[in-house]
């Protein structure tokens, strides 16, 4: 009995120890997601911006003589 008993805590010991590192991994995934979409919103917006400094007219360039 005392060698079930043993292998009955360290069972138990193992499925917290998983429980915990599931939830470590969830978290560390939930962080990841969270970064990749920041990056993915503040390229939009460098985009966006590039595109709007694209089609500005270029002031400097050559002017037509009257």
């Amino acid at each position: 009995m005392e060698e079930i008993d043993r292998v009955i805590r360290a069972l138990e010991n193992v499925r917290d120890m998983m429980r915990k590192e599931g939830e470590r991994v969830s978290r560390e995934v939930a962080g990841y997601a969270g970064l990749s979409h920041a990056a993915t919103t503040a390229m939009q917006i460098i985009v966006d911006n590039i595109k709007q400094w694209k089609d500005v007219p270029n002031k400097s360039g050559p002017r037509s003589v009257s």
